[in-house]
């Protein structure tokens, strides 16, 4: 893919999912409706922003094609590689590009089944404080609080992104405990199911994900930090692709480069760069060379043009 027709693609999808917000602002019925189609808005919003920031080099149009080959044929992508490589950065243009919602889901040490899949919550009832609600009240909608149930079943991330066809996105998947993670197993096959026996009721839901859905997680690799491997049943379902770190420091004068695109500041980004490739000649390969990282200049780069503006 070349910068510049990426470059259009992306310009052309940002346009239209801001007119589609705001259509959808403006026919909204209700608060909720108009709280989404603003989310909308503003998430088209700072996808344009980083696409215009996005520093259109050889790896990263190579990670870009790659994805988005295994989301045109349906297939789920693993993305593997160091902090701040550009993983979830992709995975947000994408989402842009093909104009469907990116749900993200972070993964934790901590992380429960209940964060995927959602659970009771108390509920929360609008409406009449007395017990006289009529019957326009009622079909309007309101729910009297002395008669609603105090707990109801609210989806989760992974639910909401099967039903509505949206993308999910699992960040930091192999943070997850494996028990927790074996629930996406039924959602990675051909058939792409998922059986909900915690939804309760008289007959077990099982729910068929919606054909435009569409499922992308990221990890960093096993032992970077005391992060563990995913088991051999999950990863093999799994179109997993490598995301190298960036070694050259042209590329990274490049990245730099796109943050400070004021002319009498160019210079700046050559800087970072060979300071960079030195910090990372003499680190050698221990844990010292992971304290800079590309996210590290790129904040940098930001804080020089921030300075430089006063």
């Amino acid at each position: 893919a070349e910068e510049a027709a990426l470059k259009t693609r992306l310009d052309e999808a940002a346009a239209e999912a801001a007119k589609r917000a705001e259509a959808a602002e403006k026919s909204a019925s209700n608060a909720a409706a108009a709280a989404d189609a603003r989310s909308a808005k503003q998430d088209a919003t700072d996808a344009a922003q980083l696409s215009e920031a996005m520093a259109w080099t050889p790896a990263m149009c190579r990670l870009f094609s790659l994805v988005e080959a295994c989301m045109n044929h349906k297939e789920p992508a693993l993305l593997v590689g160091e902090t701040g490589c550009g993983k979830t950065s992709v995975c947000q243009l994408l989402a842009l590009l093909r104009g469907q919602k990116l749900r993200i889901l972070n993964c934790h040490q901590h992380t429960e089944t209940g964060d995927f899949l959602g659970g009771f919550r108390p509920t929360r009832p609008t409406g009449a404080e007395t017990d006289d609600n009529n019957d326009d009240d009622a079909e309007g909608g309101i729910v009297d609080k002395k008669t609603a149930a105090p707990f109801a079943w609210e989806d989760g991330p992974l639910i909401k992104a099967m039903r509505d066809g949206d993308i999910l996105l699992v960040d930091e998947l192999s943070l997850a405990e494996d028990s927790v993670l074996e629930r996406l197993n039924s959602v990675l096959e051909p058939g792409r199911t998922l059986t909900l026996p915690e939804k309760g009721g008289s007959e077990v839901e099982e729910l068929v994900a919606h054909p435009n859905f569409l499922l992308l997680a990221t990890m960093n690799p096993g032992g970077d930090f005391g992060k563990k491997e995913l088991s051999p049943a999950l990863r093999n379902r799994f179109n997993e692709i490598w995301v190298g770190a960036t070694g050259d420091a042209a590329e990274m004068e490049q990245i730099c480069a796109r943050r400070i695109p004021e002319p009498e500041l160019k210079p700046f980004a050559g800087h970072l760069a060979r300071f960079w490739e030195f910090y990372r000649e003499i680190a050698g390969r221990g844990a010292a060379r992971a304290a800079l990282l590309t996210r590290d200049l790129v904040a940098w780069a930001q804080f020089v043009r921030a300075a430089a503006a006063g």
